[in-house]
């Protein structure tokens, strides 16, 4: 048996010999491998691994544009395809290649050329304009000076400038300089360290890395027939994106079957262009019988690797962290700073992404996210968001302040607050992300926090990230002042707010139902905390679940919420009151992290889960700072004091110990179907998932996971014998009349083994022919087990001669004879017969 060495090491890696019967030449090679059925099975498997992987990187929503990677992948396999088949060193054609690639990605990333559609009428215009120029003086003489001409009706005609050919190549000029100027301030913004929005240079980053794939990939198939060398690139963008979208099981499911189906591929044709040189027989079809059925060992063996047991810490990963964690978060720091512009499309619970989705049903582990010593439980925020589109959050603080451990990190600037100290521990997680509660003042451990802008004088900001991931794990102390302000006291706040604030008022176009619904909710209400608390209120009578549709692609997020499905998780609940809440004038903003957790008795420390990922509205009140909120149902309501004493939050299962006028008092006249419509009575807003829920939510998972297994065997088994079924009747008619009889008695002997009549080395086709036809007989006439019993019965008796295979399979392969057609007939009759 073939080891897996030799098919990636020495089988796959043998020059390109000429095959006798092939075309010779450059051109013909190229035709030849394009031509035949492994060059067609191999390039077929190569793009799909490829287009895989770069639609992996579409799907991450890195940045506006990035569907050009599909054009240019596959431009670049064929562009390689051609030039590395030309009669010019390898060296040479793969440069050309790469400098072909970097201009079509800067003429299509710089929006050079006129979309496609537009080509016909500008050819026609350009040829008009051009042949004017070149036969008419007087018109383009004013054309040039924008002067009028007198028709031939004699009314004076302005003459438009003419378009063309050269001015076509002015355009294109003009176009490519002010690219290429976009590009130098580009570098000049970043060196000089400020946040670059433009998307321009990373667009062309990934459109580069799209064609390196391309090439690379053709390279290695045509050139050196080297499975390594071809699926490289691409193996190193999917581990890329995978790392930081976390979304990799589709494309590496994809990759894992096409590549090992490549590599066998590969070798089996390299077989076949040595026994073409030894003159050693074969069936022509055993490339397509053998990709067929590895097919679906490999599907198998894919869905394996999926389900099988991860490992939960990678010892080499957490060395590398550990020892080179802050050098490499710096030279990210540097990288997100010139592509500051580009979403991070990473997907942690929690907090930490550069924006937040509203979408469908979510499903949270108990995997253990971090543990805090704290003598008081909090919220602790890791990154809040102002910018709401209708659909997601987006966070415009793009720009880094460092901080080391002993730099605060915004003086206290708020009254009624008091001091409180956490010992943080975050257990292994790829993001850096710092979780602090309320206003934090100083940090152990260096930091940067992402403000508005990199200026020293932070009044604001949107998240507090560490030097380094935390791999394996990540220990800080942070001192916090926690609001302890009162009822009274926040209703009593000013109502001046400072210029930074503002943008935490602006929305977008929100539909008319929403706003008229702030509106009716803030009438009577003259304070900024009457308002948010009747809001609050409000939604804390919504069903909340984390099982969900995904909002239409045609509404707007909260409008769909609060008016038709009426149910949702704490995305939902904390967006909605920040849109309500800016609509009447109220400065709010949205927080993530985390809520308190369990305690633990023994080590005195609040164990934190991925079901404690939250995320709640915060709202503005001068002098007071940011105050959290909590409309979530499910979730205990904040507490505070009606007047102002010394005391600390509590927490109740129910709500609020005041009451409010009209909305708010416990249920009475709280029902918020008096205002959106009846809401499903048969789930509640306290809803919280037992062991019940979660042992059934848990089975369900497993049971889907068999199900799904079991689904992509079948699958596999039916695409599979699907594919060698009409696929084979295909190839058949295909196949010469030589190799369509070496075919036949290839299947001959082949099903003759699985039978137990397999030809003996000692004997000629003939001998082995008629032997078969002499115990074929004596089972089916002298049946001598139930097997044979029942097939008789099913299809009788075969009425086939083995003889008329052999006979004619002599003659060809020791005679040297071209089967006539009719031979060709009589053989495959005969085997369809058996």
């Amino acid at each position: 048996m073939t080891s897996v060495s030799a098919v990636f090491n020495n089988t796959i890696r043998q020059p390109r010999g000429d095959v006798p019967g092939r075309p010779s030449g450059s051109s013909g090679r190229l035709r030849s491998i394009l031509a035949t059925r492994e060059g067609w099975i191999a390039t077929a498997l190569l793009l799909t691994m490829i287009l895989s992987t770069v639609a992996s990187v579409d799907r991450g929503r890195w940045a506006t544009g990035t569907e050009i990677v599909y054009g240019l992948a596959i431009g670049a396999f064929v562009v390689g395809g051609v030039l590395l088949h030309v009669r010019v060193k390898g060296p040479i054609a793969l440069a050309l290649g790469l400098v072909l690639g970097l201009t079509v990605v800067y003429v299509q990333v710089g929006h050079l050329l006129p979309p496609v559609e537009d080509w016909s009428r500008l050819a026609r215009m350009t040829a008009r304009g051009t042949w004017i120029w070149l036969t008419d003086p007087v018109m383009r003489e004013a054309s040039a000076k924008g002067a009028s001409v007198r028709s031939a009706t004699g009314a004076l005609t302005s003459v438009p400038p003419l378009w063309t050919v050269g001015g076509a190549f002015v355009a294109f000029g003009n176009g490519a300089a002010d690219f290429g100027y976009r590009i130098a301030l580009w570098v000049q913004q970043g060196s000089s360290g400020k946040a670059v929005t433009d998307n321009t240079v990373f667009l062309m980053t990934i459109g580069v890395i799209a064609w390196v794939q391309g090439l690379a990939g053709a390279w290695g198939l045509y050139r050196r027939q080297d499975v390594v060398l071809a699926s490289l690139p691409t193996a190193i963008v999917l581990g890329t994106n995978a790392t930081y979208t976390g979304d990799a099981r589709a494309p590496f499911a994809i990759f894992l079957i096409t590549l090992l189906l490549l590599a066998v591929t590969l070798n089996v044709a390299s077989l076949q262009r040595r026994w073409h040189v030894l003159n050693v027989a074969f069936p022509s079809g055993l490339l397509f019988d053998v990709t067929v059925s590895s097919f679906v060992v490999i599907c198998g063996l894919a869905l394996l690797a999926l389900m099988g047991p991860r490992l939960g810490e990678n010892p080499v990963s957490n060395a590398f962290w550990e020892y080179m964690g802050e050098q490499w978060t710096d030279m990210e720091n540097a990288s997100n700073r010139f592509f500051s512009g580009v979403n991070n499309p990473q997907k942690n619970s929690g907090a930490g992404r550069d924006r937040l989705t509203l979408s469908g049903p979510v499903k949270l582990t108990q995997r253990i996210v971090m543990t805090i010593a704290s003598a008081e439980p909090e919220y602790w925020r890791g990154a809040s968001y102002d910018v709401w589109t209708g659909k997601e959050w987006i966070t415009s603080d793009r720009s880094p302040v460092t901080r080391t451990d002993k730099q605060p990190v915004i003086a206290g600037r708020f009254t009624r607050r008091e001091k409180i100290t956490a010992d943080i521990t975050i257990q292994q997680s790829k993001s850096d992300l710092l979780y602090v509660p309320d206003e934090p003042t100083t940090l152990s451990v260096s930091y940067r926090m992402y403000a508005a802008s990199p200026d020293a004088a932070v009044v604001d900001f949107s998240a507090i990230r560490a030097r380094r991931p935390a791999i394996p794990s990540l220990r800080y102390q942070v001192d916090a002042f926690a609001s302890r302000a009162s009822a009274e006291e926040l209703r009593a706040a000013p109502l001046d707010n400072p210029e930074w604030v503002k943008r935490y008022t602006q929305l977008p176009d929100v539909p008319q139902k929403v706003r008229d619904l702030a509106l009716t909710l803030g009438r009577g209400r003259k304070t900024a905390y009457d308002r948010a608390t009747t809001v609050e209120q409000f939604l804390r009578r919504y069903p909340y679940t984390l099982d969900i549709k995904a909002v239409p692609a045609d509404r707007d997020a909260v409008e769909y919420f609060l008016f038709d499905s009426k149910q949702g998780y704490c995305d939902y609940f904390a967006t909605s009151m920040v849109v309500l809440l800016r609509a009447q004038g109220v400065p709010a903003r949205l927080a993530t992290g985390y809520v308190t957790g369990t305690l633990d008795p023994t080590s005195g420390q609040y164990i934190i889960t991925e079901e404690e990922a939250h995320s709640w509205p915060e709202v503005y009140f001068p002098t007071y700072g940011w105050i959290a909120f909590e409309p979530s149902g499910y979730r205990p309501a904040i507490v505070r004091p009606e007047v102002p004493v010394s005391g600390t939050y509590a927490e109740t299962p129910d709500c609020y110990e005041y009451g409010y006028s009209t909305f708010g008092e416990c249920g009475d006249n709280g029902d918020p179907s008096t205002l959106v419509g009846p809401i499903a009575d048969d789930q509640s807003a306290s809803f919280v998932p037992g062991f019940l829920d979660f042992a059934w939510s848990a089975a369900a998972d497993v049971a889907g996971w068999v199900a799904w297994a079991i689904t992509g065997v079948i699958g596999a088994i039916a695409v599979g014998v699907g594919a060698y079924r009409y696929g084979g009747d295909y190839l058949e008619r295909r196949r010469p009349p030589r190799e369509a009889v070496l075919h036949a008695y290839w299947q001959l002997t082949f099903f003759a083994r699985l039978i137990g009549f397999g030809p003996p080395a000692s004997q000629t086709p003939m001998e082995f022919a008629a032997s078969l036809d002499q115990r074929m007989n004596d089972a089916f006439t002298r049946p001598t087990n139930r097997f044979m019993r029942q097939l008789r019965e099913a299809v009788g008796p075969p009425t086939g001669t083995p003889g008329v295979i052999a006979a004619v399979y002599a003659r060809t392969l020791y005679g040297g004879a071209i089967p006539t057609d009719q031979e060709r007939r009589s053989v495959e009759e005969t085997w369809r017969n058996l």
